[in-house]
């Protein structure tokens, strides 16, 4: 296969000792980056602030209206693990408009606001589910998928918002018993469509793809693990995604967008569910799930310079509290694309790293 032997001829392009030295630690969670490299946090899931100088400073972007934990109980970081209150996703406009997500809600502010408002969200269903992750269409719409914690044999609803997140109306339905939930929505200008990433379970795990109006979504791949992801890193020809499962040991696949065909770079140990773009860096994490198949005690930051050569740059142990009510060890790595090299993440149940934001450089 063409490509294949190109990921072979690349496996010496990075082959240099890389490892990070944090310059910057705050508390908070790793929300986004943007193209000038501004970076975004969420704090005690009741407000947002925004460093344009590398995590030298922070100032206050935004704040929520209410809280699922009332004051002063909020700034307990054990009871936000216990009840996953935490500020989920962020997307910022360049005026300085923003749509945050949250577990009880959308939320949205204009330019000039700092006090976010609750989003109309209009479902077809008595109870809809908040979203993984938000994604911006070619005409800067907003789209998101429902994410449900558990298995169920609902419909599932595809929401769009065309006024920068003031309201949400539904897309698309996909069909009862065709899918658990939605990971993710990205926009391919190559296909001039969505792909749709889907799980969990039997059939329901896949990649899909969403025509451009919306109108017609067909699968591309389905019903194996190795097609159960969270992100993507799009190399114009293919896609490169790291898999998200308890069930197979995890890999690292390159997954030709035309044939369907899929390659794997490397094995790693434990499910990935954050990627992000640090300029001439790709990142991902991967983190412990307690599994008969992913064994690893530590989760791990990976950073590669061409989406194909991968090292570890970061390994942190479980903290001591349960995975299962406190949540799963897990390195956060926030959306979007940096201009800069410096690279941004969060912890999450992990040794010395929980609830801290970092900021890194570099070095080799």
């Amino acid at each position: 296969m063409q490509w294949a032997s190109r990921i072979q001829v690349q496996d010496n392009l990075f082959v240099e000792s890389v490892k990070i030295e944090i310059v910057h630690k705050v508390d908070g969670r790793a929300l986004l980056v943007d193209g000038n490299g501004t970076f975004y946090l969420g704090k005690n899931s009741a407000e947002i602030f925004s460093s344009t100088d590398s995590g030298h400073g922070w100032d206050k972007f935004g704040e929520f209206p209410d809280s699922i934990i009332p004051e002063p109980f909020g700034r307990y970081r054990l009871l936000n693990r216990l009840l996953r209150n935490e500020i989920r996703t962020l997307v910022v406009y360049p005026d300085g408009a923003a749509v945050a997500g949250r577990k009880d809600g959308i939320f949205y502010k204009k330019p000039d606001d700092l006090m976010l408002k609750r989003s109309a969200v209009r479902s077809g269903k008595l109870e809809w589910h908040c979203p993984l992750n938000i994604a911006i269409g070619p005409e800067q719409q907003l789209l998101w998928g429902e994410y449900s914690p558990v298995s169920h044999k609902n419909t599932v609803e595809i929401f769009i918002s065309e006024d920068r997140g003031k309201s949400f109306e539904v897309a698309f339905v996909l069909d009862e018993g065709m899918a658990m939930h939605i990971h993710n929505l990205l926009y391919d200008e190559t296909i001039d469509a969505y792909w749709v990433f889907l799980g969990d379970f039997g059939h329901e795990a896949g990649i899909g793809i969403l025509s451009r109006d919306l109108q017609r979504f067909e699968w591309f791949l389905r019903g194996e693990q190795r097609f159960r992801l969270v992100n993507a890193f799009d190399l114009g020809d293919h896609l490169v995604y790291a898999t998200d499962s308890q069930l197979i040991k995890n890999e690292i696949l390159a997954l030709d967008k035309k044939t369907g065909v899929s390659e794997r770079i490397m094995e790693i140990d434990g499910g990935s569910i954050y990627a992000c773009r640090f300029n001439g860096y790709f990142a991902l994490s991967t983190c412990v799930e307690p599994s008969n198949v992913n064994l690893r005690k530590e989760a791990v930051l990976w950073l590669s310079q061409n989406g194909y050569d991968w090292k570890p740059v970061l390994k942190e142990g479980k903290d001591r509290w349960s995975a299962k009510y406190f949540q799963f060890g897990n390195i956060i790595l926030p959306t979007g694309k940096s201009n800069k090299d410096r690279i941004f993440f969060s912890g999450q149940s992990i040794e010395g790293y929980d609830g801290m934001a970092c900021i890194a450089n570099v070095v080799k």
